[in-house]
């Protein structure tokens, strides 16, 4: 149970320093936006021997019912024993915030943070939150009066255009079972770039995770960078001695796994027509699923 009443704890430490946007327009020229739009949601499920239970869900998109930025989502769900006791956990967030107020090359337009944790036998919880972001842009001839001159485009009226993307964020895994293999759990997060059609993908990686094996299995798809730390390495980067306390412990008694995805930048290009608008749609997305019995995951990206 000390496990569960420290989650919280473990949330906060993974938040620290991570940073997150979608994507910065070309670094050679600024593009007019001529609109943007945003969604967020997340869903928090009860299982129970595998089989659905309870659910909780929240989702906001921006012009709808009245939502401006940022936009921000959560859900949670929770179980007690008949003491009021605290024995099961499961909570997702979240946020999209303003792209028009990015003043610096990580402005924290996304952000995502989930988590689950079950003492329970027969109950475990899968959880998952996206944050989409999508603007409308165009870059403009001389003269144009839509937007000021930005580019040289080619005798066919087009030019290929680099953009950015930067993300960080960080995974625990843990459990007080030594052996996850009969209970596994998983995670998985994905990064998006697309361009009007889902299927015209700009900019695509994801991280996944498991423990089928008994043992942490991690791959990746496209350039995400991370690295798996131990104590050692935390207590060099300034986690505080109780948090590292808690973590040793849990280190002690059964499983430990802390996955960092540093800060990093990515690079993607694409070709535009002069005076033709399109849509850039980002998308964050993460799934996590906990195994009964003690064991718990969670993730966060974009939390400051």
């Amino acid at each position: 149970m000390e496990t569960v009443r420290s989650m919280k704890r473990y949330a906060l430490f993974l938040s620290a320093g991570a940073a997150f946007s979608g994507f910065v327009l070309p670094t050679e020229a600024t593009a007019a936006i001529l609109s943007t739009g945003a969604n967020a949601f997340t869903t928090v499920q009860e299982l129970i021997d595998g089989a659905p239970g309870s659910v909780n869900r929240d989702q906001k998109e921006l012009g709808v019912d009245a939502a401006t930025f940022p936009l921000d989502v959560s859900a949670n769900l929770m179980s007690t024993d008949l003491d009021g006791a605290l024995v099961a956990l499961a909570q997702g967030f979240g946020m999209v915030a303003d792209p028009t107020l990015s003043t610096q090359a990580n402005p924290e337009e996304f952000a995502i943070e989930l988590g689950c944790y079950t003492n329970i036998a027969e109950l475990f919880y899968s959880v998952q939150s996206r944050a989409i972001e999508s603007r409308s842009v165009i870059f403009t001839t001389p003269g144009s009066a839509i937007a000021p001159n930005e580019i040289r485009f080619r005798s066919d009226g087009t030019r290929e255009i680099e953009s950015r993307t930067f993300v960080s964020g960080a995974v625990i895994v843990w459990s007080r079972n030594a052996d996850l293999s009969a209970n596994p759990v998983e995670g998985e997060l994905r990064f998006l770039v697309h361009r009007d059609a889902e299927e015209d993908v700009l900019f695509s990686s994801t991280l996944s995770l498991d423990t089928a094996d008994g043992e942490l299995r991690i791959q990746s798809t496209g350039p995400l960078r991370f690295n798996e730390v131990g104590l050692e390495e935390l207590r060099e980067l300034g986690i505080d001695e109780a948090s590292l306390a808690i973590l040793e412990n849990v280190e002690q008694q059964g499983f430990l796994r802390v996955i960092v995805l540093p800060v990093q930048e990515h690079r993607y290009s694409y070709i535009v027509t002069a005076d033709e608008s399109f849509d850039l749609i980002a998308t964050l997305d993460a799934k996590l699923r906990n195994a009964p019995d003690g064991s718990g995951i969670a993730a966060v990206l974009g939390r400051p």
